[in-house]
């Protein structure tokens, strides 16, 4: 069998990570505009939201789903 796993050097999966961190922070922030109200009503529960947000964004990304559009 057999093995086509590739893995990213440490200083790409880091500059990966922040890449995801400020583009996730961006979205948020605008999401904080919007929603300002809407967040402060739900208190600590907001970081509920928060966390579904970026579950939903790291699963796609790093889905074989994806990898099929990217990969050659």
């Amino acid at each position: 069998m057999e093995n086509n796993l590739y893995l990213s050097k440490f200083w790409k999966r880091i500059w990966a990570l922040l890449i995801d961190t400020i583009v996730l922070g961006i979205f948020g922030f605008i999401l904080g505009l919007i929603f300002k109200n809407f967040f402060i009503s739900l208190g600590g529960y907001a970081r509920i939201i928060g966390w579904i947000i970026s579950l939903a964004y790291f699963t796609i990304l790093n889905s074989l789903f994806l990898d099929q559009y990217y990969l050659t």
